[in-house]
């Protein structure tokens, strides 16, 4: 297992996975983080380049056999991500508060499917309406060990209109849109062709924000220190071996994870589920166990935005051509849990950041880096 750092030399598109030429075809937007099919399909392209075969039949089905998990934000050793969607911030008077499932009162009623999912509401105390203030995009991983494990949480400091929030306060905030205008260039004459403008908005990364990578089944890339491009526009990124940057699970989660009889799974990268925002792996009684932990767990709830699309263009031989539309979990969604059996350390251990996707199209969608999970506890 290898890490990876990611330092973009100029900005990145981070494309929203529909074939470019959808609509206008004159602007090329961005999403506000790279999804991690991306970053996946960019470092085997890499790979395969160095590979003496090229890309024949074999050497395409080993590509897609590196596991890649990521991206997500680093800043010095520190790694980041995304801010969870159980998470409320008032602006007026500054307070946050917990989103947790919550029981009906009587006479009230929602349809949340299956009949047994309660639905994520605030705590009962707050009874003044209010527009929650959007929270940092990214929080450091001690922030989200911190609001993991349930204990005391101040809000978040807020955002400098200039320069947005320092990395050092353990948040730090979506990254700026770069927008350009282009021209066609005439081959023949090397002058602008009239009226074909086109613009592109990229990802501007802030001072020493650069993009994180695991990376598990690729030979010779121990010492990797290299230039390739990422996204659309093809920009150039340097991939480095990254030895400081950590991915475990911190000591006091584990403990705190070890004994819990109410669990939360929290998405730090986009999920794809067979049951679109269900889980594939839980049965009609809404019980299962999430890949790679063995422990059964029963869902009561669920904290989420809005499904998202993730597309694309195949060039590999006889899948040449536009991907299908799926449908995304986006990162930050929280499911609720209630344990049932087995071992709580593998949530720490073989299910930290890893990925709680379906094991759909032989694990492609795993391996890619969709719905890596962390683990935490919560109360009602």
């Amino acid at each position: 297992m290898t890490y990876l750092r990611l330092t973009p030399r100029d900005p990145v598109v981070a494309r929203d996975g529909r074939p470019f030429g959808a609509g206008s075809g004159r602007r090329m937007k961005s999403l506000d983080w790279l999804l991690p099919s991306v970053v996946a399909g960019s470092f085997r392209t890499m790979h395969g380049k160095m590979d003496a075969r090229g890309f024949n039949a074999d050497a395409v089905a080993e590509l897609k056999q590196i596991a890649i998990a990521g991206p997500l934000p680093v800043w010095k050793s520190s790694l980041f991500l995304p801010a969870p969607k159980d998470f409320a911030l008032q602006s007026e008077p500054r307070e946050c508060f917990r989103i947790r499932p919550r029981p009906l009162k009587t006479g009230d009623y929602c349809d949340l499917p299956h009949g047994k999912l309660r639905p994520a509401l605030l705590p009962e105390f707050v009874t003044d309406e209010f527009k929650p203030e959007p929270p940092p995009a990214f929080w450091s991983m001690a922030k989200m060990t911190a609001w993991l494990m349930e204990g005391d949480f101040p809000p978040p400091p807020e955002k400098n209109a200039d320069q947005g929030r320092d990395p050092e306060t353990g948040f730090l905030d979506s990254l700026p849109k770069d927008e350009r205008t282009h021209v066609q260039i005439e081959a023949d004459t090397g002058a602008a062709t009239e009226h074909m403008l086109y613009s592109t908005v990229s990802l501007a990364f802030h001072e020493g924000v650069a993009i994180s990578l695991r990376v598990s089944g690729a030979n010779h890339i121990e010492k990797l220190d290299a230039l390739h491009p990422v996204g659309g526009e093809r920009r150039l990124v340097r991939w480095e071996t990254d030895e400081d940057v950590s991915w475990e699970c911190l000591p006091a989660l584990a403990g705190a994870l070890a004994g819990a009889e109410r669990i939360r799974m929290v998405l730090a990268t986009p999920a794809i589920f067979g049951g679109g925002w269900k889980p594939g792996w839980l049965d009609d009684n809404l019980e299962g166990t999430p890949p790679g932990t063995g422990v059964k767990l029963r869902l009561t709830g669920v904290a989420m935005d809005r499904w998202r699309a993730v597309s694309g263009f195949g060039l590999e031989d006889g899948l040449l051509g536009p991907k299908p539309v799926r449908r995304m979990v986006p990162a930050g969604s929280v499911y609720f849990f209630e344990y049932i059996s087995g071992d709580r350390t593998m949530l720490s251990t073989g299910g930290w950041l890893a990925p709680a996707s379906d094991l759909a199209k032989d694990g492609q969608d795993q391996r890619d880096g969709f719905g890596l999970a962390l683990w935490g506890v919560w109360n009602e």
